[in-house]
């Protein structure tokens, strides 16, 4: 017999920082109640050869901090119903980091995503459909966003283009091509 999960969104902001602090607190306000979605964490992630494995999510957190250029990629799911259902974290190559919420219940996106904007003070931000955002922020600019916006760099420290708090993000699939327009996947 065959069920049929239902499809996720996933709501990303891109923030400035790898603190530890920081990552603690978002997952403490957004899932409190939550449980690591793997047994053992393996540095460098997918690689055939593990340099170093980890067992507690709390290892790599410290481990990501400390080495600003690891990308590195964490989830977890809700000890609870309600929403939001997962947790991610999402190191980049570049020094940033990418928090990222799942929700199933449809209508719950913009609120959330508000919600965590709000919350991380970031302006930087977009709505997908269970796809993983890129490893360099950078290479986002304009994906993330939906906008055509160069993400540039300045004394290897990415200068972010600030969006309006008004600003009407569509949901897009990530992993298109980007021409510099907003692509919709999904009907609102």
């Amino acid at each position: 017999m065959c069920f049929q999960l239902p499809l996720l969104a996933d709501l990303y902001v891109l923030i400035e920082t790898r603190s530890r602090s920081t990552i603690l607190r978002f997952l403490d306000h957004f899932l409190p109640f939550r449980l690591q979605s793997a047994a053992e964490y393996e540095l460098p992630q997918f690689a055939e050869a593990p340099t170093v494995i980890f067992s507690q999510d709390s290892d790599v957190i410290a481990y990501c901090e400390q080495h600003s250029n690891e990308p590195y990629s964490l989830y977890w799911c809700s000890g609870r119903k309600g929403e939001p259902q997962h947790a991610m974290v999402h190191y980049t190559t570049d020094g940033c980091t990418i928090l990222g919420l799942s929700v199933g219940e449809r209508g719950q996106e913009e609120p959330l995503l508000q919600a965590l904007k709000e919350w991380s003070g970031s302006d930087i931000a977009y709505v997908t459909d269970e796809m993983p955002p890129h490893r360099v922020s950078g290479s986002l600019s304009g994906r993330r966003l939906c906008i055509a916006r160069d993400c540039a760099r300045t004394q290897g420290r990415a200068v972010l283009p600030r969006i309006s708090a008004a600003t009407k993000l569509p949901r897009m699939n990530v992993g298109l091509p980007w021409t510099g327009e907003a692509r919709t996947v999904l009907p609102p």
